[in-house]
């Protein structure tokens, strides 16, 4: 009696994290070729095992395994490699790295690199960072995107910086997100700058906002553009004045979180963005791409070598495309819950205020009032602790206010200030929970 075949288990390609940018360094195309074969070895944990050109080797290891291709004419030349890594390979994981080195006339060079996981879990536990080749070069190399040097460190916006960076926000032809750190009024920001290049610069325009510049973003482009006070937004390409603000992702109250929690987050949503932008101004080359175009030339090609290879590609492509819907789904469950929950507690708002006598929605004791309490001639700086004090849970007047309103002691309508401020405190109050 014949056993019925045992079926394969499914693999998943889980999408992980693809850029491309250009090398503008004189010879680049060499001196990147030489850091990728750098690479390589140390993947493979054996030095020099690889030829200094890498025109067309496969190499295998307990650790590794890697095929580089080479394609070249008088345009130029190509220069391809495919590296798995297979050291978790007993669990199911191997880390997949494409990598390719494009060189076209007198063109800037262009690099690219991709890595996927192929596992066979759907859900998987691992750290979401770039590959470190990808900081070897910016290490090494001038290297540009969008028209703007890229470093392995994050760029500083201060109130000089901030027409740059809204050039860049709003350039039409821009590829890369934009991922802005707020720093607050001690000039921190909520997470480590240095930690979040490491694991993402080469793969996104990393910005680092002080609060004049936060201030001036908002003058600029309107509070719903902004990000301030130790908050972190990631800007994806097409931010134009007309498109919709809040489809551009914004963490806050980020410091309340432990910072690996807050960085995994933040990556798993910056790093697959390459999957999901169009090519810039050619496709992402791979090994197999290669040996199609080279299959193609030969005379004793046959059609179902070059078949196979069309088939592996889009199967490829077909896995991390699933994989990216299924992480769009879930992230739309997530916020309809908590859009479920919102509602809930404004349900229970509204129900607690409709119970309240009326002078404690607001239209009891007034500014006038409470304004004798204070010593000496009002000021701003008593307009603002009589609302803090006297509205703790719907009030908070941040140590920026304070410092100010210090400054300003010779305001000349400071009880016009506390009118406004009681009516914000109570009155609106009042009627924003009660919808």
């Amino acid at each position: 009696m014949l056993e019925p075949d045992t079926p394969e288990p499914r693999r998943f390609t889980i999408p992980i994290v693809r850029t491309t940018f250009r090398v503008t360094d004189r010879r680049a195309f060499e001196k990147l070729l030489d850091l990728c074969r750098r690479w390589i070895e140390q993947k493979h944990g054996k030095p020099t095992i690889l030829p200094k050109d890498l025109a067309a080797e496969d190499h295998e290891s307990p650790d590794a395994r890697s095929v580089v291709r080479l394609l070249g004419d008088e345009s130029g030349c190509i220069w391809t490699a495919r590296v798995e890594d297979l050291r978790e390979a007993s669990r199911g994981r191997i880390w997949t790295t494409d990598v390719f080195i494009e060189k076209r006339g007198a063109d800037p060079a262009r690099f690219g690199v991709e890595l996927v996981l192929p596992s066979t879990q759907r859900e998987e536990r691992f750290h979401f960072t770039r590959p470190r080749l990808v900081g070897d070069v910016l290490a090494t190399l001038s290297v540009e995107a969008d028209g703007v040097a890229m470093t392995a460190q994050p760029e500083v916006v201060g109130p000089r910086e901030i027409e740059t960076f809204l050039d860049l926000l709003s350039d039409p032809r821009r590829r890369l997100p934009i991922l802005a750190l707020a720093c607050g009024d001690d000039g921190a920001a909520a997470v480590d700058p240095g930690e979040v290049a490491r694991r993402m610069s080469g793969c996104v325009h990393l910005r680092v906002l002080h609060p004049e510049a936060s201030w001036a973003l908002t003058h600029a482009r309107g509070k719903e553009w902004s990000v301030y006070h130790k908050a972190i937004r990631l800007y994806l390409p097409g931010a134009d004045a007309d498109d919709d603000p809040f489809r551009h992702p914004l963490w806050l109250h980020v410091e309340r979180q432990a910072p690996e929690v807050v960085l995994q987050a933040i990556a798993a949503r910056v790093l697959p963005a390459g999957f999901r932008s169009a090519p810039d101004d050619a496709r992402f080359w791979r090994v197999g791409l290669l040996r199609k175009l080279a299959a193609s030339t030969r005379s004793d090609a046959t059609d179902i070598e070059i078949l196979k290879t069309r088939i592996d590609q889009a199967r490829r492509d077909q896995e991390t495309a699933e994989a990216l819907m299924e992480e769009a789904e879930r992230a739309r469950e997530i916020a309809e819950k908590e859009r479920a929950r919102l509602a809930a507690e404004l349900q229970l708002v509204r129900a607690q205020l409709a119970q309240l006598p009326a002078g404690r929605a607001g239209s009891g004791a007034g500014p006038r009032d409470v304004a004798p309490l204070v010593e000496g001639p009002l000021t701003i700086a008593d307009a603002l602790r009589l609302v803090e004090v006297l509205f703790p849970d719907r009030i908070v007047v941040l140590p920026s206010a304070h410092h100010s309103a210090e400054r300003s002691k010779s305001f000349r309508y400071p009880e016009r200030t506390l009118d406004l401020l009681w009516k914000l405190a109570a009155h609106y109050w009042a009627r924003l929970a009660g919808g």
